[in-house]
């Protein structure tokens, strides 16, 4: 596996600035919507619906299932009636997915499915409570936080990565649960650590949120893990936060091709996570929100609490509505995010920001064949020809250049001088590479 010797070196040649425009806005929360649309997918697993259209639902109330029993339970976020079901093109996965409608009461009535518990319980109770909360990871990738954990269980951990680098240009909203419910976060930490036993804790944030360190460190000591948790400002350059460099820039250990980061010893979180656990455990709260950045072109730019299935055109509007050139609203930040087929599109647990842009895109023309796109990967690919291979179908020599590497960081299309995006054909090929292995 080639990892770049200098990341910090080759990413600034990108000269990515970073918009942190949001980090002076506390985070509020958005009135309960008038509907939520749910997908009835999680990491990709499909759910079949328990619930029947007309029945009333509470909030936190199961309402779908998977023949898989590792994964999480399927929550009601609002309380009210079961609309009916639809189907909507995911833009994340590029498939059309069942979804689950549902019509508030304007009560937000919730079901006493779990129950508060203490750090007293065995480490199997505290799984169980995570699983109850139907936690995914909230970084990005979404996968289901029990199979993770669970994992963890069968092999030495150690080192536990608290990931609050955040370094995707916009973005600021673990900026601000950092700041604002540090102590939370601090009590998921303590949950991690007695499920994991980890020899090291460290959470890292970037070198740009330097003044969270203080608040941090008080929290820490607080909450009596000071001396267990080390807390490092790693330089911010997009894709630091990413898992397998994190892990890299903290430990010195490389995750290789076919490889997860148990496989070195170190179990990675992004800190929304972290605070969804807290809260399963010590309040009974099942997952049924989630902390996002709403920028770009709104007239009110915020960090917002929002119920999962909410409407992007609800946040939008509780912003003020799009600037007049708007010509785009992409979920997620700018280099990661893919763009929303229609503001009615839902915000799902994997959307850590709404970001509108205007129409302007760059004109794709022929590669020129610079190179640019391969000084700008962090795993040392060859995205120019990657993009080669998944135009014409070549998807086997796709795998023999180990795209599994590449994780979508976006850098490659970035760079690009000619427009091309690079990082959607290598989406394409990882997914037709990916369905060619499930019906083998």
């Amino acid at each position: 596996m080639k990892f770049i010797s200098s990341l910090t070196r080759k990413a600034k040649s990108l000269d990515m600035p970073a918009y942190k425009l949001t980090t002076g806005d506390p985070i509020k929360d958005l009135p309960l919507p008038e509907k939520v649309v749910l997908p009835l997918m999680v990491y990709g697993a499909e759910y079949k619906p328990v619930a029947k259209k007309g029945d009333k639902v509470l909030t936190g109330e199961e309402i779908a299932r998977c023949e898989n029993p590792a994964m999480p339970p399927f929550y009601a976020t609002i309380s009210g009636e079961v609309a009916g079901f639809i189907k909507y093109v995911d833009p994340i996965f590029d498939v059309i997915v069942n979804s689950i409608v549902i019509k508030s009461d304007g009560n937000d009535q919730w079901a006493e499915n779990i129950r508060p518990i203490t750090l007293d319980a065995s480490v199997e109770e505290l799984l169980e409570q995570v699983r109850l909360a139907g936690i995914s990871g909230l970084g990005g990738a979404g996968f289901p936080l029990y199979i993770k954990l669970k994992s963890a269980c069968g092999c030495p951990v150690e080192n536990l990565i608290i990931n609050g680098m955040e370094c995707e240009p916009y973005v600021t909203a673990d900026y601000r649960l950092m700041l604002e419910e540090a102590a939370g976060i601090m009590n998921g930490i303590k949950v991690l650590q007695k499920i994991t036993r980890p020899q090291n804790t460290v959470l890292a944030i970037s070198d740009e949120y330097s003044g969270l360190i203080e608040p941090l460190k008080i929290a820490a000591r607080e909450s009596g893990i000071g001396e267990s948790l080390s807390i490092k400002a790693l330089t911010t350059i997009h894709p630091s936060g990413a898992e397998k460099i994190l892990i890299k820039t903290i430990t010195g250990k490389v995750v290789g091709p076919g490889k997860l980061p148990l496989d070195v010893g170190a179990s990675v979180h992004n800190t929304g996570t972290i605070k969804a656990v807290s809260d399963a455990v010590f309040k009974g709260r099942s997952l049924v929100d989630r902390v996002i950045t709403v920028t770009g072109k709104v007239k009110k730019r915020a960090n917002l609490r929002v119920r999962i299935g909410t409407p992007v055109i609800d946040a939008i509007e509780y912003c003020g509505g799009l600037d007049d050139d708007t010509g785009r609203v992409v979920l997620g930040g700018p280099m990661t995010g893919k763009t929303a087929y229609s503001l009615d599109h839902p915000i799902t647990a994997r959307a850590i920001c709404l970001l509108a842009l205007n129409g302007h895109k760059r004109q794709e023309s022929a590669c020129i064949r610079c190179g640019r796109c391969i000084a700008a990967c962090p795993v040392g690919l060859a995205p120019a020809e990657l993009f080669r291979y998944s135009r014409a179908g070549k998807f086997e020599d796709c795998e023999k250049e180990n795209i599994e590497l590449c994780f979508d960081c976006g850098n490659c299309s970035f760079a690009c001088p000619s427009g091309i995006p690079l990082v959607q054909y290598i989406r394409v090929a990882k997914r037709e590479i990916m369905l060619k292995k499930v019906t083998a």
